[in-house]
């Protein structure tokens, strides 16, 4: 299930109600996540950050959206994209993704039920979890 905004406060109410600092980088990093509320790289908030009129330096982003991940409040995924997305929703789910353009997209975690990996397979690891990662070309890029 995604998080919805009517459904669920903001990522930067979550944030102030864990007393989480809120510097004034902080809050337009927030709030260009809120307002995408999507799969975005570092790169595409710092741009969004920008465009507010804002100043942040790209490193503050970075740190900004790893705490965030690490915090559980984002979700790190890495695609095959040249740069890791950060995915606003963390509920369960698994991704497709564009092999031309980058294109990343949800899929229900029902897509990959009952994959397991046996003891024997897993290399020594001890899993907690699957996260299974499509590969293709989406409708734009195919039609191409």
């Amino acid at each position: 299930m995604t998080r919805s905004p009517t459904r669920h406060p903001s990522l930067a109410q979550r944030l102030r109600a864990r007393g989480w600092r809120m510097t004034p980088q902080r809050v337009a990093i927030v709030a260009a996540l809120d307002d995408a509320r999507a799969h975005t790289t570092a790169e595409q908030v710092h741009d969004a950050v920008l465009r507010g009129g804002h100043r942040v330096s790209l490193a503050t982003v970075y740190n900004t959206l790893s705490a965030l991940a690490a915090m559980g409040e984002l979700r790190e995924v890495h695609a095959g994209r040249r740069s890791a997305a950060f995915d606003y929703n963390v509920d369960p789910h698994h991704h497709v993704v564009c092999d031309v353009c980058g294109a990343l997209a949800d899929l229900d975690p029902g897509v990959a039920r009952g994959l397991r990996l046996a003891a024997s397979q897993s290399n020594g690891f001890e899993v907690h979890g699957v996260e299974v990662v499509f590969h293709g070309r989406c409708r734009a890029c195919a039609a191409r």
